[in-house]
């Protein structure tokens, strides 16, 4: 589903950016293309798969600070979304990966880090 998405980093580590300050700032955004683009070239515009990408980032100091980019295809099956991610910490390019999500009944995800070293699956 959606939530996932939209409310949750993909690639930051949880504990490495927990924060005790009072005032910090974040942000989620994401956008479906539903057609625009992939409706232009026929084997995807007959496999009805759509383009959607977006952003996640927060922001406490100079010194704690992350974002991430990504772009992927959803309605894979009707079932699967494949994202591509880039997070950058404090300025820096930290990590890519793969994200594969389930829809539908089965529901959750899996995390596949840049490296391949790393993998977690939520259901």
């Amino acid at each position: 589903s959606a939530g996932e998405y939209v409310n949750t980093f993909q690639l930051a580590s949880y504990y490495a950016n927990s924060t005790t300050e009072k005032l910090f700032l974040f942000g989620h955004i994401e956008h479906h293309f539903n057609g625009l683009g992939t409706n232009k070239i026929p084997l995807l515009k007959q496999l009805n798969w759509h383009l959607v990408g977006g952003s996640n980032a927060f922001y406490v100091n100079k010194k704690n600070n992350y974002a991430e980019v990504f772009v992927g295809l959803e309605n894979i099956f009707k079932l699967f979304r494949v994202d591509f991610v880039a997070g950058y910490a404090n300025g820096q390019k930290s990590l890519t990966g793969f994200r594969i999500g389930l829809g539908g009944i089965i529901g959750g995800s899996i995390k596949v880090d840049g490296s391949g070293k790393s993998m977690t699956v939520n259901l």
